[in-house]
């Protein structure tokens, strides 16, 4: 080992200095472009009807859930020819004149579909479809005034029909530890 040649060496052809300073280096690249892909496409998974409540998320909809169910409003929905019926049932003082069907895709918003149904007789509402219905698809049928929500999911192949019924939800409180 020569001293004066160790001497003339530049700092940036030491391996070890690439070495050490890199990998943090790297670290702060792979960070930045992780946040700049989560901020370019963020998550649309949560709907606004969800909140935080200390540590759990709880739907804000449930109370709407149960009074479908106190109602027993059942729909069975008819998928054929570019056209959706739905065919209401329950204990209504009074059939609403809409209802607004969201159709959501599982895994990309862009393809759910906000649907607005009329009534075209006693207890059956119609639109047209701007797409096909194929795959799985969860369903969500409100009323104008948001009394009630009826909601099931249902695994498709473009046309023929299934039935959503209302059950109670199950509780959507956070389990607490007891004293």
């Amino acid at each position: 080992m020569n001293p004066d040649t160790d001497r003339d060496r530049v700092w940036w052809k030491e391996p070890m200095v690439w070495l050490i300073a890199g990998l943090p280096a790297s670290a702060v690249v792979a960070g930045i472009a992780t946040v700049m892909i989560a901020a370019h496409k963020p998550d649309s998974m949560v709907s606004e009807q969800h909140v935080k409540q200390g540590m759990a998320v709880v739907s804000t909809a449930s109370t709407r859930e149960e009074q479908a169910a106190r109602l027993m409003i059942a729909a069975e929905i008819t998928s054929q020819a570019g056209q959706c019926a739905v065919n209401l049932s329950g204990r209504f003082e009074k059939q609403p004149e809409t209802l607004t069907m969201t159709v959501v895709h599982p895994t990309h918003a862009d393809r759910d579909m906000r649907l607005r149904l009329i009534k075209s007789g006693s207890g059956i509402y119609v639109t047209d479809l701007p797409g096909p219905l194929a795959g799985k698809r969860r369903f969500v049928l409100e009323p104008e005034d948001m009394a009630w929500r009826l909601a099931g999911e249902a695994q498709q192949s473009g046309t023929g029909s299934w039935r959503i019924v209302a059950d109670s939800p199950p509780s959507t409180t956070h389990p607490q530890g007891r004293n």
